[in-house]
């Protein structure tokens, strides 16, 4: 996501810029995937949903809040800038995401812990 949104900042023309967003928005759906998947292998079954909620609920609340302070922003200083310190906060959200999931099992350490069945 912080790459295609700081490749889109610093595009010759609107054209590129869409190309882009369009990987942005790649980066976007693997990352609603991969947070779902978070949930479902750290939150317990009977709390799943809670989490799942909640986790969206923030979400969609940042993201109206973002909206609201980033519009008149980009109206002042132009999309251009904009993209660039959404691509500055995107890179920073994957850094502190690596960080927060470090050690966590990978789907192949799961796969090794679990007996074959016969």
């Amino acid at each position: 996501m912080a790459f295609g949104t700081l490749t889109a900042a610093l595009s010759p023309d609107v054209w590129v810029a869409a190309l882009c967003l369009a990987l942005a928005g790649s980066g976007n759906g693997s990352a609603v995937v991969c947070n779902i998947l978070l949930v479902q292998r750290g939150a317990p079954d009977n709390l799943r949903g809670r989490a799942l909620t909640t986790l969206m609920s923030a979400t969609f609340a940042v993201l109206g809040i973002g909206m609201a302070v980033w519009g008149p922003i980009t109206n002042a200083v132009g999309a251009r800038w904009v993209f660039g310190v959404c691509a500055v906060f995107a890179a920073g959200a994957a850094v502190v995401g690596r960080v927060l999931t470090r050690g966590l099992a990978t789907a192949g350490d799961v796969d090794r812990a679990q007996p074959a069945s016969a």
